[in-house]
C-alpha cells in the first residue's frame, strides 16, 4: 500500500492535470478503505516538482493523447542555445527523468528519432494526420538503437 500511495503522490505532483486528478481520486479511495495506522503513515509522503517538471505540465496531456491516438504533433522547440525550430513529430514515448519530462519522437524534419525536453517546448498542437506503425520508426526501434550505441547513447 505504501508503494501505491507513494506512486499516486508522485503522479499528482509531476503529471498533467487530468492524470494528477485521477491519481488523487485513486489515493483517496485507497485511503478510505485502509486501516487508520496506514493512513497516518502515508499522510507524511510528499513530492515536490522541479521548475522544469512544472514547465512541462501544460503539454503532457496533449502529448499523451496524441501518442494514444497515433496522431502527429506540430511542436515549437527551443534548444539549449536558444535557437527555435518547428517540427512535425510522431509521439512515441513520454519519459520522466526525476527533473524533466522528455518526448521521444520520430521527427519528420530530420527523418530520424529525436528526444525533446518538454520544458523546452514553446508550442504543441495536435494535427489531423495519423502516423503508421512503420518498422524502423517505432519506440522499440528507438530503444534498439540505444542498445547498439545509437542516438545519445
Amino acid at each position: 500500500m505504501e508503494a501505491l500511495i507513494w506512486g499516486t503522490r508522485l503522479v499528482e505532483s509531476f503529471a498533467d492535470g487530468a492524470l494528477a486528478g485521477a491519481a488523487r481520486e485513486l489515493r483517496i479511495k485507497v485511503m478510505s478503505v485502509s486501516p487508520e495506522e496506514r493512513r497516518s503513515a502515508s499522510s507524511a509522503m510528499s513530492a515536490f516538482p522541479s521548475r522544469r517538471a512544472r514547465a512541462a505540465r501544460s503539454f503532457l496531456a496533449l502529448i499523451r493523447a496524441a501518442s494514444g491516438k497515433r496522431q502527429k504533433l506540430a511542436i515549437g522547440y527551443r534548444d539549449l542555445g536558444g535557437a527555435e525550430t518547428a517540427r512535425v513529430v510522431w509521439p512515441l514515448g513520454l519519459e520522466f527523468w526525476g527533473q524533466v519530462w522528455t518526448l521521444t519522437a520520430w521527427c519528420e524534419v530530420r527523418s530520424d528519432f529525436r528526444v525533446f525536453r518538454c520544458d523546452r517546448l514553446t508550442s504543441c498542437a495536435l494535427l489531423d494526420e495519423h502516423f503508421r506503425d512503420d518498422p524502423g520508426k517505432r519506440f522499440e526501434d528507438f530503444l534498439a538503437t540505444l542498445n547498439e550505441g545509437g542516438p545519445d547513447a
